[in-house]
């Protein structure tokens, strides 16, 4: 690859990972008794912007875990009857509501993936392979 190939090969790689819409895809369970259990992944409507992990903590220390789409996000702790309550996390990006637990926004992105292409190319241009 010449040097005068390599700079716009970049360019359009980073104008292609930044200028694609993005669809959200969240896992999605309802009432789990693991969170192990919410591998199913659900591809959310448009209108959804959110993916949300709420869990019930039971009076007996059992939990219930319930993940999915969202178009709103309303964070809370309530308790709902001591010792029962109900925690929900939300988070923006896709299958950042993991299946081990809570939301995260540590998540793969379209930007993190056009970087480390680059990263790549750049990683062979320089040693000539």
């Amino acid at each position: 690859m010449t040097k005068g190939l390599f700079l716009p090969l970049l360019v359009a790689a980073l104008v292609f990972t930044e200028g694609q819409g993005e669809e959200l895809w969240c896992y999605s369970c309802e009432n789990e008794r693991t969170a192990m259990n919410c591998e199913h992944m659900q591809k959310c409507a448009e209108s959804d912007s959110y993916c949300v992990t709420s869990v019930i903590h039971g009076e007996s220390g059992e939990h219930r875990f319930s993940k999915g789409c969202s178009p709103r996000c309303s964070e809370h702790r309530v308790d709902v009857a001591h010792p029962t309550s109900i925690f929900t996390q939300c988070c923006r990006q896709s299958f950042c509501n993991t299946r081990s637990g809570g939301s995260t926004g540590a998540r793969s992105s379209r930007t993190a993936v056009g970087v480390g292409v680059l990263a790549s190319f750049l990683y062979v241009f320089q040693s000539g392979l």
